[in-house]
């Protein structure tokens, strides 16, 4: 029986590439999870809504929890390689690339619903929500922190409480994430994120850059 999603009345038969076929895998199970929730939605509805078959999908992910997981580290992982590089300083260029970045990644209507299907269901979900802060959240931020350490040592930046907990870089990003998610983002750039971003960038210029008069 050939694959529905490799086939049509009209077409020739079209073999689909792998990341094309994972592609939609994941983008089926997150409209699926948005909808239904995570414990009401099967592997058989999200192949479904791929236009595959069980099997399609079984060829890349083993479980739903593999799909989840998947989703939750290609959406939801800090940028932080923008911000802090060890071959050169963290000045205003780079600082403004990160804040540029990670407010247009909130922004983002796939990020805004993985972020709120890890929320409402992490109390179902708490392996996988300990795996995904294990393996990739963990491993970025002793990397980040490496490197900032390294920063210091060459007096490229200063030592603050930033870098020495570099998860509080990521707080005002996180409050202006829930503003979208409460005012929603459909009447175009909500003046309050947009505050909240600016105050971010100051704040991170004036406690991160050891030459206060560098331009910005």
């Amino acid at each position: 029986m050939s694959d529905p999603a490799e086939t049509s009345p009209t077409r020739k038969r079209v073999r689909l590439a792998p990341a094309a076929r994972k592609r939609l895998i994941l983008d089926a199970a997150l409209a699926e999870f948005a909808a239904n929730g995570f414990g009401a939605t099967s592997t058989e509805k999200i192949a479904q809504r791929a236009g595959l078959s069980q099997a399609g999908l079984y060829a890349h992910f083993d479980s739903k929890d593999a799909i989840l997981a998947a989703l939750l580290e290609e959406t939801l992982v800090p940028k932080w390689d923008l911000l802090m590089r060890e071959d050169e300083r963290v000045l205003g260029t780079a600082i403004d690339a990160w804040i540029d970045l990670s407010y247009t990644r909130i922004a983002d209507p796939v990020f805004q619903s993985v972020f709120r299907i890890l929320i409402a269901e992490s109390n179902r979900i708490r392996h996988l929500v300990g795996d995904w802060r294990r393996d990739v959240l963990a491993p970025q931020r002793a990397e980040q922190q490496r490197i900032a350490d390294a920063l210091i040592s060459k007096g490229n930046v200063q030592r603050c409480t930033l870098t020495e907990h570099n998860e509080l870089t990521l707080s005002p990003l996180v409050h202006a994430l829930m503003v979208h998610l409460l005012n929603g983002t459909g009447n175009g750039p909500n003046a309050e994120v947009i505050a909240i971003r600016e105050a971010h960038r100051k704040l991170l210029k004036e406690q991160l850059a050891v030459d206060r008069g560098a331009p910005s």
